[in-house]
Protein backbone atom coordinates (compact mmCIF):
# COMPACT_ATOMS: atom_id res chain seq x y z
CA UNK A 1 0.00 0.00 0.00
CA UNK A 2 3.06 2.74 0.72
CA UNK A 3 4.48 1.81 -2.89
CA UNK A 4 1.38 2.41 -4.47
CA UNK A 5 1.16 6.07 -1.98
CA UNK A 6 4.24 6.78 -2.98
CA UNK A 7 3.70 6.44 -6.61
CA UNK A 8 0.45 8.91 -6.27
CA UNK A 9 2.57 11.61 -4.56
CA UNK A 10 5.73 11.66 -7.18
CA UNK A 11 5.96 15.13 -7.79
CA UNK A 12 8.30 15.27 -10.83
CA UNK A 13 7.46 16.88 -13.59
CA UNK A 14 8.38 16.49 -17.32
CA UNK A 15 8.10 18.61 -20.17
CA UNK A 16 8.27 16.67 -23.61
CA UNK A 17 7.06 18.05 -27.32
CA UNK A 18 3.34 17.25 -27.20
CA UNK A 19 3.59 15.41 -23.73
CA UNK A 20 3.66 16.73 -19.80
CA UNK A 21 4.53 13.88 -17.82
CA UNK A 22 3.91 14.09 -14.13
CA UNK A 23 5.61 10.69 -13.67
CA UNK A 24 3.40 7.91 -12.20
CA UNK A 25 0.16 9.86 -11.87
CA UNK A 26 -1.20 11.79 -14.81
CA UNK A 27 -0.27 12.39 -19.07
CA UNK A 28 -1.07 15.15 -20.93
CA UNK A 29 -1.03 15.26 -24.56
CA UNK A 30 -1.54 18.63 -26.14
CA UNK A 31 -1.92 19.69 -29.89
CA UNK A 32 1.20 20.07 -31.89
CA UNK A 33 1.85 21.14 -35.28
CA UNK A 34 3.77 18.48 -36.61
CA UNK A 35 5.74 18.54 -40.18
CA UNK A 36 4.67 15.95 -42.72
CA UNK A 37 7.30 13.81 -42.60
CA UNK A 38 6.23 11.24 -45.49
CA UNK A 39 5.40 14.60 -47.97
CA UNK A 40 8.90 15.90 -47.29
CA UNK A 41 10.65 12.08 -48.36
CA UNK A 42 8.42 11.88 -51.12
CA UNK A 43 8.74 15.89 -52.16
CA UNK A 44 11.97 17.00 -51.25
CA UNK A 45 11.88 19.63 -53.61
CA UNK A 46 8.87 21.41 -52.50
CA UNK A 47 7.99 23.83 -49.31
CA UNK A 48 7.48 21.58 -46.34
CA UNK A 49 4.05 20.56 -45.50
CA UNK A 50 2.65 20.58 -42.32
CA UNK A 51 -0.76 19.44 -40.08
CA UNK A 52 -1.96 19.56 -36.97
CA UNK A 53 -2.23 16.40 -34.55
CA UNK A 54 -4.96 16.41 -33.39
CA UNK A 55 -6.00 14.66 -29.98
CA UNK A 56 -8.84 11.35 -29.93
CA UNK A 57 -11.90 11.91 -27.92
CA UNK A 58 -11.79 9.08 -25.58
CA UNK A 59 -13.59 7.70 -22.50
CA UNK A 60 -11.61 4.31 -21.40
CA UNK A 61 -10.03 2.48 -19.49
CA UNK A 62 -6.97 -0.09 -20.25
CA UNK A 63 -3.89 -2.07 -19.27
CA UNK A 64 -1.82 -3.37 -21.77
CA UNK A 65 1.50 -4.08 -19.95
CA UNK A 66 1.97 -6.49 -16.46
CA UNK A 67 4.57 -3.14 -15.88
CA UNK A 68 1.59 -1.06 -14.70
CA UNK A 69 -1.71 -1.66 -13.22
CA UNK A 70 -3.47 0.18 -16.61
CA UNK A 71 -4.78 4.23 -16.67
CA UNK A 72 -7.71 5.96 -17.45
CA UNK A 73 -7.24 7.52 -20.69
CA UNK A 74 -9.56 10.71 -21.01
CA UNK A 75 -9.95 12.53 -24.92
CA UNK A 76 -10.82 16.11 -25.72
CA UNK A 77 -9.49 16.53 -29.28
CA UNK A 78 -6.97 19.39 -27.76
CA UNK A 79 -5.72 17.68 -24.96
CA UNK A 80 -5.78 13.99 -23.77
CA UNK A 81 -5.78 12.90 -20.51
CA UNK A 82 -3.52 9.29 -18.93
CA UNK A 83 -4.44 9.04 -15.99
CA UNK A 84 -2.96 5.88 -13.58
CA UNK A 85 -4.97 3.33 -11.88
CA UNK A 86 -3.99 3.00 -8.34
CA UNK A 87 -5.19 -0.90 -8.74
CA UNK A 88 -4.24 -3.49 -10.81
CA UNK A 89 -7.14 -3.36 -14.01
CA UNK A 90 -7.35 -7.18 -15.37
CA UNK A 91 -4.73 -7.69 -18.36
CA UNK A 92 -5.94 -10.16 -20.19
CA UNK A 93 -3.96 -11.74 -23.38
CA UNK A 94 -0.61 -9.37 -23.71
CA UNK A 95 -0.17 -10.77 -27.00
CA UNK A 96 -3.50 -9.70 -27.77
CA UNK A 97 -2.84 -5.82 -26.98
CA UNK A 98 -4.33 -6.16 -23.39
CA UNK A 99 -7.50 -5.29 -22.52
CA UNK A 100 -9.63 -1.78 -22.68
CA UNK A 101 -13.21 -0.82 -21.64
CA UNK A 102 -14.83 1.98 -23.13
CA UNK A 103 -14.54 4.21 -26.97
CA UNK A 104 -12.23 6.14 -29.03
CA UNK A 105 -12.05 7.12 -32.08
CA UNK A 106 -8.23 6.43 -32.60
CA UNK A 107 -5.68 8.53 -33.83
CA UNK A 108 -6.30 8.56 -37.70
CA UNK A 109 -10.30 9.81 -36.47
CA UNK A 110 -11.37 7.58 -39.13
CA UNK A 111 -14.26 5.96 -36.73
CA UNK A 112 -15.25 5.06 -33.67
CA UNK A 113 -13.93 2.33 -31.95
CA UNK A 114 -15.81 0.26 -29.31
CA UNK A 115 -13.99 -2.18 -26.86
CA UNK A 116 -14.70 -4.61 -23.87
CA UNK A 117 -12.09 -5.93 -22.34
CA UNK A 118 -10.49 -8.11 -25.47
CA UNK A 119 -13.18 -7.42 -27.51
CA UNK A 120 -13.51 -4.25 -30.31
CA UNK A 121 -16.06 -2.96 -32.46
CA UNK A 122 -14.66 -0.40 -35.48
CA UNK A 123 -17.72 2.15 -36.53
CA UNK A 124 -16.47 4.22 -39.59
CA UNK A 125 -17.53 7.66 -39.46
CA UNK A 126 -19.84 8.92 -42.36
CA UNK A 127 -17.50 11.20 -43.53
CA UNK A 128 -14.28 8.35 -43.45
CA UNK A 129 -12.26 8.50 -46.34
CA UNK A 130 -12.85 4.41 -48.11
CA UNK A 131 -10.71 2.86 -51.09
CA UNK A 132 -13.03 2.53 -53.87
CA UNK A 133 -11.01 1.54 -56.97
CA UNK A 134 -7.34 0.93 -58.01
CA UNK A 135 -7.00 1.20 -61.67
CA UNK A 136 -3.59 0.72 -64.04
CA UNK A 137 -3.08 2.36 -67.04
CA UNK A 138 -2.79 0.22 -70.06
CA UNK A 139 -0.42 0.52 -73.00
CA UNK A 140 -2.90 2.50 -75.22
CA UNK A 141 -3.66 5.02 -72.67
CA UNK A 142 -6.76 3.82 -71.40
CA UNK A 143 -7.18 2.59 -67.60
CA UNK A 144 -8.15 -1.00 -66.26
CA UNK A 145 -10.01 -1.02 -63.25
CA UNK A 146 -8.99 -4.05 -60.80
CA UNK A 147 -12.32 -6.50 -59.85
CA UNK A 148 -13.22 -5.53 -56.94
CA UNK A 149 -13.23 -9.06 -54.27
CA UNK A 150 -15.96 -10.03 -52.66
CA UNK A 151 -15.86 -10.31 -49.06
CA UNK A 152 -14.29 -13.70 -47.63
CA UNK A 153 -13.20 -14.54 -51.23
CA UNK A 154 -10.30 -13.35 -53.49
CA UNK A 155 -10.27 -12.43 -57.63
CA UNK A 156 -8.14 -14.32 -59.78
CA UNK A 157 -8.08 -12.51 -63.46
CA UNK A 158 -5.67 -12.12 -66.27
CA UNK A 159 -3.84 -8.99 -66.12
CA UNK A 160 -4.16 -7.06 -69.85
CA UNK A 161 -1.81 -5.49 -71.57
CA UNK A 162 -0.21 -2.34 -69.07
CA UNK A 163 1.79 0.26 -69.64
CA UNK A 164 5.09 -0.77 -68.75
CA UNK A 165 8.55 1.31 -68.85
CA UNK A 166 11.94 -0.64 -68.57
CA UNK A 167 14.70 2.33 -67.12
CA UNK A 168 17.88 2.85 -65.98
CA UNK A 169 18.14 4.22 -61.90
CA UNK A 170 21.01 5.95 -60.50
CA UNK A 171 21.05 6.65 -56.76
CA UNK A 172 24.10 8.06 -54.98
CA UNK A 173 24.18 7.38 -51.15
CA UNK A 174 26.12 9.24 -48.59
CA UNK A 175 28.95 7.56 -48.67
CA UNK A 176 29.42 8.46 -52.73
CA UNK A 177 29.32 4.92 -54.07
CA UNK A 178 27.13 4.94 -56.86
CA UNK A 179 24.46 2.54 -57.20
CA UNK A 180 22.89 1.71 -60.76
CA UNK A 181 20.16 -0.48 -61.69
CA UNK A 182 17.65 -1.02 -63.47
CA UNK A 183 13.57 0.13 -62.66
CA UNK A 184 10.30 -1.22 -64.18
CA UNK A 185 7.89 1.09 -63.95
CA UNK A 186 3.90 0.95 -63.93
CA UNK A 187 1.33 3.71 -63.66
CA UNK A 188 -1.63 3.29 -61.37
CA UNK A 189 -4.76 5.70 -59.78
CA UNK A 190 -6.46 4.98 -56.46
CA UNK A 191 -9.57 6.26 -55.57
CA UNK A 192 -11.52 6.65 -52.13
CA UNK A 193 -15.00 8.09 -51.48
CA UNK A 194 -16.58 9.53 -48.11
CA UNK A 195 -18.62 6.46 -46.62
CA UNK A 196 -22.15 8.16 -46.95
CA UNK A 197 -21.27 10.70 -49.69
CA UNK A 198 -20.45 8.31 -52.73
CA UNK A 199 -20.39 11.21 -54.93
CA UNK A 200 -17.40 12.81 -52.85
CA UNK A 201 -14.45 11.44 -54.46
CA UNK A 202 -10.20 11.69 -54.46
CA UNK A 203 -8.03 10.37 -56.17
CA UNK A 204 -4.22 9.80 -56.56
CA UNK A 205 -1.82 8.70 -59.65
CA UNK A 206 1.26 7.38 -58.54
CA UNK A 207 4.04 5.24 -60.47
CA UNK A 208 4.81 1.56 -59.11
CA UNK A 209 8.65 1.37 -59.21
CA UNK A 210 10.36 -2.32 -58.77
CA UNK A 211 14.48 -2.34 -59.11
CA UNK A 212 16.67 -5.30 -60.00
CA UNK A 213 18.53 -4.75 -57.04
CA UNK A 214 18.91 -3.36 -53.95
CA UNK A 215 19.02 0.75 -53.48
CA UNK A 216 19.84 2.89 -50.58
CA UNK A 217 21.66 4.34 -47.46
CA UNK A 218 21.04 0.33 -46.03
CA UNK A 219 22.42 -1.78 -48.94
CA UNK A 220 24.75 -4.14 -47.47
CA UNK A 221 23.83 -3.12 -44.12
CA UNK A 222 21.32 -5.89 -41.57
CA UNK A 223 18.37 -4.00 -43.13
CA UNK A 224 19.00 -4.47 -46.57
CA UNK A 225 18.15 -1.19 -48.67
CA UNK A 226 14.98 -0.81 -51.21
CA UNK A 227 13.79 -3.14 -54.13
CA UNK A 228 10.30 -1.17 -55.03
CA UNK A 229 8.58 1.84 -54.27
CA UNK A 230 5.79 4.05 -55.23
CA UNK A 231 6.03 7.73 -55.78
CA UNK A 232 2.95 10.16 -56.13
CA UNK A 233 2.76 11.82 -60.50
CA UNK A 234 2.69 15.19 -61.02
CA UNK A 235 -0.20 16.95 -63.82
CA UNK A 236 1.15 16.70 -66.88
CA UNK A 237 4.01 14.45 -65.99
CA UNK A 238 4.94 10.89 -68.01
CA UNK A 239 6.01 7.87 -65.85
CA UNK A 240 9.79 8.80 -66.58
CA UNK A 241 9.67 12.26 -65.76
CA UNK A 242 8.20 11.22 -62.01
CA UNK A 243 11.04 8.44 -61.78
CA UNK A 244 13.51 11.35 -62.76
CA UNK A 245 12.20 13.29 -60.30
CA UNK A 246 12.32 10.99 -57.23
CA UNK A 247 15.85 9.95 -58.26
CA UNK A 248 16.73 13.51 -57.94
CA UNK A 249 14.71 14.25 -54.68
CA UNK A 250 13.95 11.33 -52.80
CA UNK A 251 16.23 9.42 -50.45
CA UNK A 252 15.77 5.51 -49.32
CA UNK A 253 17.04 5.46 -45.53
Amino acid sequence: MSEVIWRWRRPHIAWERGLIRWFGVVEIGYLTRERDRLHAINHASDPPRYYWSWKPLALKLYRYSDEDNGDLNIGLGLVEFFISSPIALPLGDPSQFGNSWGFSTGSDWHGIHLNWGGRCKILDWPWAWTHHSTEHRLADGSWWREPTPRKGKSVVCAMPNLEIHTLPYRYVPKNGTEQNVTATVRVERMTWRRRWLPWLKKSRTSINVNFDGEVGERVHDWKGGTTGCAYDMRPGETAEDSLRRMERDRTFN
